[in-house]
């Protein structure tokens, strides 16, 4: 089997294929036994369509991801910080599609974060195990009185139902109280 990502749309085409060998196996004493027949075995072009993500309905969120995922964030760690005190998210996603196509959304689009926190420039990157992805998120509020880490917009293309689906978190209560004076740079 061969595996294949497409990154934009299109007509592809794979050429044909064409694969030979000999069978192998082992005699009840475990000696490798080869097979005197040479195998083999012939597959015709195969052409696929890739179409483009419907822009009707595209959410602001929707980032490439393809399937129908839950999405469960919760803090580790204090919510009642200092302003430019780092704050912890944990973030698993469940559910089924292509994990590989699953990427944080970019909190700066999304409502109450540009102006609130300091967020990184470079996106999360998750990691998937035992059929979930986890992606560690760091938050800074930069401004005091802050109450609330919103609410998280997720979104993914489902290609069965050839339908956008878009998932909230819950919000995240938190207390920030003055802190030093605040320099703008990357979060640690």
């Amino acid at each position: 089997s061969q595996r294949a990502s497409a990154l934009e749309p299109g007509v592809f085409s794979s050429g044909p294929s064409f694969i030979e060998g000999y069978i192998y196996g082992q005699d009840p004493y475990g000696n490798k036994v080869v097979s005197q027949t040479l195998l083999q075995a012939q597959a015709p072009d195969v052409q696929v369509t890739v179409l483009a993500f419907p822009k009707e309905g595209m959410p602001n969120s929707f980032n490439g991801a393809i399937g129908d995922f839950y999405w469960t964030v919760r803090s580790v760690g204090s919510t009642n910080i200092a302003v430019g005190e780092r704050i912890t998210l944990d973030v698993i996603v469940s559910g089924s599609g292509d994990y590989e196509t699953v990427a944080f959304p970019d909190l700066s689009r999304q409502a109450g974060f540009k102006d609130v926190f300091r967020l990184s420039d470079l996106s999360p990157v998750g990691e998937i195990k035992d059929a979930r992805k986890r992606f560690t998120v760091y938050l800074r509020p930069i401004v005091p009185g802050v109450k609330l880490i919103p609410s998280i917009q997720f979104s993914s293309f489902d290609p069965i139902s050839k339908t956008y689906i878009v998932r909230q978190s819950d919000p995240i209560v938190i207390s920030v109280r003055p802190g030093k004076k605040f320099e703008r740079e990357e979060p640690n």
